[in-house]
Order: C-alpha cells, then structure tokens, then sequence
C-alpha cells in the first residue's frame, strides 16, 4: 500500500541527497524493508530505488549498509533478464566483486 502511494521516493530522496552516515544507514535499511512483503512488491513500483542502492553500493563502506543495499539489489535483479539488466546497466557489478575481495 505504501508503495502504491510512492512511499520509496522520500527515502530514496533521503540516501541521495544525505552526507550523513547514520541517515543512509537507516534509509538504506528502510528501503530494504519494503522488499519484504509479501507477495513480492511491482518491479514497477521498486525500479525507481535502482540508482540510489546502487550508489550506496558503489559509495558507502559500512558492512551493514552494503549487505541491505546489496539485498535490495538482488530483489530488483529477480525476476526476469530486463530486471537484471537494468541494474547491470547502472555499472554496479565492479563494486560487488569487490565486496567479495
């Protein structure tokens, strides 16, 4: 219900546009949260927390952070090729290989 009233674009407005760390922390993990419902929310409603989970992955060290951002990530790759594919585009595959380093 939430994400049928654009509840994800405030927080995605948050991580963007914060320097603060504890604010991506827990705006990274608050857009992770809507990945758990049940049944599994639109791609269409979600595809827009595509570019800022991927700057977070791309910007961000803390553990918990990039292990929200990158379970997020996984969700919106789900599903089918042009879902995975729009998240290849954004460039984020090199910073997930170096989180396994």
């Amino acid at each position: 219900m939430i994400l049928n009233l654009n509840g994800l674009k405030p927080l995605l407005e948050l991580v963007d546009n914060s320097k603060d760390p504890e604010k991506i922390k827990i705006g990274t993990w608050a857009i992770f949260c809507f990945f758990g419902e049940t049944p599994k929310p639109s791609f269409e409603l979600t595809k827009c927390a595509i570019l800022t989970i991927c700057r977070v992955i791309q910007n961000e060290n803390d553990a918990e952070v990039l292990a929200d951002a990158t379970c997020v990530l996984v969700h919106l790759s789900d599903g089918n090729e042009e879902n995975l594919q729009m998240v290849i585009d954004t460039g984020v595959v090199p910073a997930l290989v170096k989180q396994l380093e």
